[in-house]
């Protein structure tokens, strides 16, 4: 699995999740209390990285909720037929899922 990182605006540099290209699977750990978003009862993806794991051949994307535990999957398809594109500064751009449309496991 290969790392994936972001530069933020202000040039520090983050990882934000792990990319299978056996499973084409995007996997990344995250606490609901501080990156759901609760506005749109959603989960958000930074664009620039969903759009270049699209080009590496992404089908899905698992959010493990670290808390409970809970997997939360859903296919691009799904992600880019009702995801909602927003930018919350100083974050980057983001495509946000409403809840409804993942899967939990």
């Amino acid at each position: 699995m290969a790392l994936v990182r972001i530069t933020q605006t202000n040039g520090e540099k983050r990882i934000i999740g792990r990319f299978s290209a056996k499973t084409k699977e995007f996997i990344s750990k995250r606490k609901k209390s501080l990156h759901f978003y609760r506005k749109l009862n959603s989960w958000g993806i930074d664009t620039k990285a969903f759009e270049g794991l699209i080009e590496q051949g992404l089908e899905k994307v698992i959010i493990i909720e670290e808390r409970s535990g809970d997997r939360y999957v859903a296919g691009v398809e799904t992600i880019q037929e009702h995801g909602k594109y927003l930018h919350h500064k100083p974050h980057r751009a983001q495509i946000f899922l409403e809840e409804k449309y993942w899967e939990v496991e």
